[in-house]
């Protein structure tokens, strides 16, 4: 079970978007933030941290196509795809606009997010994670630590683990 700041249950709900059937988790009040976790992780991940950010934002956290209690469809798995489940979640429940946290292929997840939906997505924050190079098939790097933080095309990027979403 995920509590918020008041140790009031947060509210879970199954959602129809994008050709399968997501599970989230949402509590909180004020805008909207969606927390991105990795493989091969759920929500839950993310118990620590909801009820830090309930008392100042609306925190919507998913479980990824194909994991926790989300559908397991055949296909669909790439990070393109898995954004649009994001992105199709956060309009079903009525979010315009959304800051993303990610972690891992969450991260990666949410930078997609980022850069497909860029009219929505106010902040992006990442930890932990490498994003591949479709045109080489390599890793490429993660920008460097000593810049803890980057603005890119108006989305604040985060290479800190310890960022704060609240500015």
């Amino acid at each position: 079970m995920m509590f918020d700041h008041e140790g009031t249950p947060v509210r879970t709900g199954r959602a129809a978007v994008n050709g399968t059937s997501l599970h989230y988790r949402t509590a909180g009040s004020g805008p909207a933030v969606v927390l991105l976790h990795g493989v091969p992780k759920t929500s839950y991940h993310w118990r620590y941290l909801v009820p830090k950010l309930t008392p100042h934002y609306t925190v919507v956290v998913p479980d990824l196509r194909g994991l926790g209690d989300s559908a397991r469809p055949s296909d669909g798995y790439d990070s393109a795809t898995m954004s649009d489940d994001i992105a199709e979640l956060m309009n079903h429940l009525g979010h315009r606009t959304y800051a993303v946290a990610g972690e891992d292929w969450g991260a990666v997840i949410g930078y997609q997010l980022a850069a497909r939906h860029r009219d929505h997505v106010t902040a992006l924050v990442f930890a932990e994670a490498l994003f591949p190079d479709s045109a080489s098939r390599t890793t490429r790097p993660s920008p460097p630590r000593t810049s803890p933080a980057a603005c890119t095309c108006g989305i604040w990027v985060s290479t800190s683990s310890r960022t704060s979403l609240r500015c």
